[in-house]
């Protein structure tokens, strides 16, 4: 597979945005796409991977000096921390944490899923933030 260039993503949200006039939520990977799709409520129809941040952040850019307002760009903090975020454009924002995914898991919606899907399950542990949570174990 192809990994396409900063420019190529540019142009693909280019020609989407001739028939479609909603926002465009830009990601780093197919699995963000899943996740976004799943979990998206404002009904953002086009959501494109970029194939890593920097192409993300390239693309961002390229559309930016267009003019084009209407792209929202997501990337993991993974290990960039403060410094790095600094240079971000404006329209590109950064996870809470290492990962989508390290979000999903300490977050309070997980812990429910968790709750809810063990509810027939006795076995407890207890999270890093004190919490009495159903065992993950329960589920393998």
């Amino acid at each position: 597979m192809n990994i396409p260039t900063s420019e190529e993503i540019a142009n693909e949200i280019r020609m989407r945005s001739v028939n479609y006039t909603g926002p465009f939520l830009l990601v780093e990977g197919s699995s963000d796409v899943t996740f976004f799709s799943h979990h998206m409520t404002m009904g953002i129809e086009n959501i494109i991977p970029a194939f890593g941040w920097e192409n993300l952040v390239e693309a961002t850019i390229i559309l930016e000096r267009e003019g084009s307002v209407r792209i929202l760009g997501v990337v993991d903090l993974d290990y960039r921390g403060i410094v790095a975020t600094a240079s971000l454009p404006a329209n590109v924002v950064t996870t809470d944490s290492h990962d989508l995914e390290t979000m999903m898991f300490s977050s309070n919606a997980f812990q429910k899923v968790l709750r809810q899907k063990s509810s027939s399950h006795t076995s407890n542990i207890v999270d890093l933030g004190g919490r009495s949570s159903p065992s993950v174990y329960a589920f393998v």
